[in-house]
């Protein structure tokens, strides 16, 4: 909603642009004269760890597909924001652009990338049964 479209092979001023539009929707969504928890802001409310996890140190984390960053020079995927509406639990939430992430890769020549999904066939199987619940057909 309200998003902005950009092209793979846009101009990195374009990329800094939209960036930086992003960038300032996502501050007004954690401005504190909003109610919390957003869809966003729900990230830094407390959370069931499971057992197996419980030595783990916690991190909010948000990672989005838009391309964002607080950086608008370098356009570093990566950034922590502290100035957050709801401290309960954590002090900062960690943002990361996924869309940003993979430009930069495409600019250093990288073409595909490899993910191990394990689990892929099964839930696959599972989204599929979902769908062919609600429309009766498969989504193949």
């Amino acid at each position: 909603m309200g998003g902005r479209t950009l092209s793979v092979k846009c101009s990195i001023d374009e990329q800094r642009i939209v960036a930086k539009y992003n960038y300032r929707r996502l501050l007004e969504d954690f401005s504190i004269t909003n109610t919390h928890p957003t869809n966003l802001s729900k990230v830094l409310l407390p959370m069931r760890v499971p057992d197996a996890y419980k030595t783990y140190t916690l991190k909010s984390m948000l990672i989005l597909w838009m391309l964002i960053s607080d950086d608008q020079e370098n356009l570093n995927p990566h950034f922590i924001l502290s100035d957050l509406p709801i401290r309960d639990t954590f002090q900062q939430m960690e943002v990361f652009s996924v869309s940003l992430y993979l430009r930069q890769l495409l600019a250093t020549g990288c073409e595909s990338i490899e993910l191990e999904t394990p689990n892929i066939e099964e839930r696959m199987r599972l989204l599929n049964s979902f769908i062919t619940m609600n429309n009766g057909v498969s989504a193949q």
